[in-house]
C-alpha cells in the first residue's frame, strides 16, 4: 500500500508541476516546426511529444526526448498544413498530464533557380539573400516572397537580359514566389575592337598622266616617281607633297579623300590608295 501511495504521490507531483503553463515558442521554418517548452521539475526522465494533423486530428506520439531537453524540431512536413503539438513528462512512475496544445502552419516554400546562358559570364545575387552564383544555383523562399535578382557581368562580358519568371529585358528582375520558378540570365562575351594604333595599314601612291614628277611623304616612307607603297601604324597622319619635272605640271590628286593640287593629307584607319596625276606641258 505504501508503494502505490509513493507511486501515486510521484505522478501527482509531476502532474502538478506540468499543470503550470508551459512556454511554447513555435518557429516556422521551411516545412519545419520547432516547439520549445519549459519545466522546473527535477524528477523527470523525459518528455513525450505528440502531434495531430489539423486542429481536429487525432494526437499520436511522434518522439521522446531526455528530461534535460526542452525543444523538438519536426521536419519534412507538408507546407501549408496546420499541425498541433502537446507534450507530457514521464519517469519510472508513469506519465504526467498533457500540456496545453499549440498549433501552427508549416509554410509553403518554393525553389527559385537561376541559370546562366550565353557566351559570356557574370554573377547573379538576390534580395533576400540566398542566391549568389555564376553558372547555376537555387534557393528556397516562402510563399509570397518577392525576390529581387541583380545581374553583374564579368569583365569582357555584357548582360543581355532575363527570361523566365515573368522577367525580360536588362532591367531589374523581381519574382514573387507562388510556385517553383527558373530564371535565365544571359551574358554575352564582348569582342574587343583593336585600336587603330595596334594595327598597320598600307598607303599606296600611284602616278598617272603623261607627265613626270615625284611624290614624297611625311612621315617618310613614300618617295617615288612612279608607284610605291609604305606601311604605317594605324591612325598615322601622312602628308603627301609633289614636285613636277620642268616639262610637266601636277594636275591633282584622286583617292584617299584628296582632290585638287594642294598637299594630300591621309589619316590611316585602313589601307588606302592615292593617285597623283602629272601632265606634260
Amino acid at each position: 500500500m505504501s508503494y502505490f501511495w509513493r507511486l501515486s504521490h510521484l505522478v501527482l507531483l509531476v502532474s502538478l508541476l506540468l499543470v503550470m503553463p508551459l512556454i511554447w515558442h513555435d518557429e516556422v521554418r521551411a516545412a519545419q516546426l520547432q516547439a520549445n517548452w519549459s519545466d522546473s521539475s527535477t524528477n523527470i526522465d523525459g518528455f513525450a511529444i505528440e502531434r495531430s494533423t489539423g486542429t481536429t486530428g487525432t494526437f499520436a506520439q511522434i518522439a521522446t526526448t531526455a528530461g534535460t531537453v526542452t525543444s523538438y524540431s519536426d521536419s519534412s512536413l507538408t507546407g501549408g498544413t496546420t499541425y498541433c503539438y502537446r507534450v507530457r513528462a514521464f519517469n519510472s512512475a508513469g506519465y504526467s498530464d498533457y500540456s496545453s496544445s499549440v498549433c501552427a502552419a508549416a509554410l509553403l516554400t518554393f525553389a527559385l533557380a537561376v541559370v546562366e546562358a550565353g557566351t559570356g559570364s557574370g554573377t547573379v545575387t538576390s534580395t533576400p539573400a540566398g542566391i549568389t552564383c555564376g553558372t547555376s544555383c537555387s534557393a528556397s523562399y516562402t510563399n509570397g516572397t518577392a525576390v529581387a535578382l541583380t545581374a553583374t557581368p564579368a569583365g569582357g562580358s555584357t548582360f543581355t537580359g532575363w527570361s523566365g519568371g515573368g522577367c525580360a529585358g536588362t532591367g531589374s528582375c523581381t519574382v514573387t514566389m507562388t510556385a517553383s520558378t527558373t530564371v535565365t540570365a544571359g551574358f554575352s562575351a564582348v569582342t574587343a575592337t583593336p585600336s587603330p594604333s595596334s594595327q598597320t595599314f598600307t598607303l599606296t601612291v600611284a602616278k598617272a598622266g603623261s607627265g613626270q614628277g615625284k611624290i614624297v611623304s611625311n612621315p617618310p616612307g613614300a618617295s617615288c616617281s612612279s608607284s610605291c607603297s609604305t606601311s604605317y601604324a594605324g591612325g598615322t597622319v601622312v602628308s603627301l607633297t609633289t614636285s613636277a619635272n620642268p616639262q610637266s605640271v601636277f594636275a591633282g590628286w584622286s583617292g584617299g579623300g584628296c582632290v585638287g593640287t594642294s598637299p594630300c593629307t591621309v589619316t590611316l584607319t585602313r589601307s588606302t590608295a592615292v593617285t597623283a596625276t602629272f601632265n606634260r606641258r
